[in-house]
């Protein structure tokens, strides 16, 4: 753990249990081709997505066009790490990834 990773999970606590808890609801998601396959290509697919919003964390937040922008660090579920990067539209439940790593 980088010595800076406490810092970041207390700065965005608020944005992490927002992702947390829209991972337990009903939302749309949309996937881009793109990022399928780079889901993949990381051996990962959306059981692992899911996993990361139910017990990941923000490491990035933002806005992109009206819409929350994060980048939120979790486990695989059969171990390793992933990042995905995803917008929020609050108004229509709406989840789309944007990318992972």
């Amino acid at each position: 753990m980088a010595a800076d990773e406490p810092a970041m999970e207390l700065e965005f606590q608020f944005e992490t249990s927002c992702v947390n808890h829209i991972a337990e609801c009903r939302y749309r998601l949309t996937v881009p081709v793109t990022v399928s396959r780079k889901l993949q290509k990381l051996e990962a697919d959306l059981t692992d997505v899911y996993n990361v919003m139910m017990n990941g964390r923000v490491i990035y937040s933002g806005m992109r066009d009206r819409e929350g922008l994060w980048i939120v660090r979790g486990n695989l579920v059969d171990g390793g790490q992933l990042d995905v990067t995803m917008t929020f539209r609050f108004s229509d439940l709406h989840v789309e990834l944007i990318d992972v790593a």
